[in-house]
């Protein structure tokens, strides 16, 4: 527990310099993450399609079989990350219990 302690409090004081986040808002402007042909790359928005919608399903059969909870639109959230494969980072501690994604929670 101290490690994650220690972890947390790492990633906190390095966020906090991050002029491309804004807390608790989407906005195009971004840290990109470097892959090659990544969607942050070409500057796309991940869009709400079929395949996120599936993913939506997943993740919601999943939570309800353990008998999380978490919001809707955290749901539609956690699907967007999952299509993209990327790590979401969140102060939201219920996105922890979503398995089909990896994610930071500080």
């Amino acid at each position: 527990m101290k490690r994650l302690g220690t972890e947390k409090a790492r990633l906190l004081r390095e966020i906090q310099y991050c002029s491309e986040m804004l807390q608790g808002s989407l906005v195009v402007l971004y840290r990109k993450c470097g892959k090659k042909g990544c969607r942050c790359e070409r500057g796309e928005i991940i869009e709400v399609s079929a395949d996120v919608a599936r993913k939506y399903g997943i993740i919601y059969l999943s939570l309800q079989k353990k008998g999380a909870k978490i919001p809707i639109n955290d749901v539609w959230i956690a699907a967007c990350c999952m299509e993209v494969g990327g790590t979401l980072l969140s102060r939201d501690t219920h996105f922890a219990s979503v398995e089909q994604i990896d994610s930071i929670i500080l």
